[in-house]
């Protein structure tokens, strides 16, 4: 056998293993609902997902309206974290921006990141 055929057989054996690993993952993935081959299933999962109540609303959380449970349906907010933003907004008035939200106890950059696309500081004048 020559040189250049070890490594023709070589090749071939690793796109073997690497294509079994990458259907072992699809395999995991949709035995989880991430992924299917079915788009009426991925459909059905995207759908679940929407109606999950752990999951975040479509539209923005406006940090100077909501309430605590809305909070809540955000990453790395649970009901601690939420209850104190809620006191802080009630005791220092309006966020005046999302990056105001580091100043309540509890929450801080990682914090922030998560949830910075997922939220908004609505002018003081909306709020009832």
């Amino acid at each position: 056998m020559t040189r250049e055929e070890r490594w023709v057989i070589v090749g071939l054996a690793w796109l073997i293993l690497f294509g079994c690993g990458v259907e072992r993952w699809r395999r995991e993935a949709d035995a989880r609902g991430w992924w299917s081959a079915a788009p009426e299933r991925r459909a059905e999962t995207i759908s679940a997902v929407r109606e999950d109540p752990e999951t975040v609303p479509s539209p923005p959380i406006d940090l100077n309206r909501c309430d605590a449970g809305d909070l809540e349906r955000l990453p790395g907010i649970g009901p601690v974290r939420a209850a104190r933003i809620v006191e802080w907004r009630e005791k220092h008035g309006p966020f005046l921006s999302v990056k105001d939200l580091v100043r309540v106890s509890g929450v801080g950059e990682k914090t922030l990141a998560r949830v910075e696309s997922l939220i908004v500081a609505g002018a003081a004048e909306e709020n009832p």
